[in-house]
């Protein structure tokens, strides 16, 4: 028995839990720099293969990361880094 309003989903529909923009705004990668290092950033801080990087103390490098906080312009950009994985939060 389904629940009033909910819709049964056929074998030839896909469940759409959210949309492209949504789960973008939520991806993560793990990027490797040019020296080896690795590090979780937000989707948003990466262009191509570059990757912003915020002038910040361990703590709040932290929180940025959780917050998704937007690059600006006085952060450090790095060339060269590649996405190893992107995971969704």
């Amino acid at each position: 028995m389904l629940n009033r309003g909910a819709r049964a989903v056929t074998g030839g529909e896909k469940k759409k839990h959210s949309t492209d923009s949504q789960m973008e705004n939520k991806q993560y990668c793990v990027v490797e720099f040019q020296d080896r290092g690795t590090a979780v950033v937000p989707s948003c801080w990466l262009k191509g293969d570059k990757c912003s990087w915020p002038p910040y103390n361990s703590q709040k490098l932290q929180r940025s990361v959780r917050q998704r906080e937007i690059s600006r312009p006085d952060w450090t950009v790095h060339d060269n880094v590649r996405c190893l994985v992107t995971c969704v939060r």
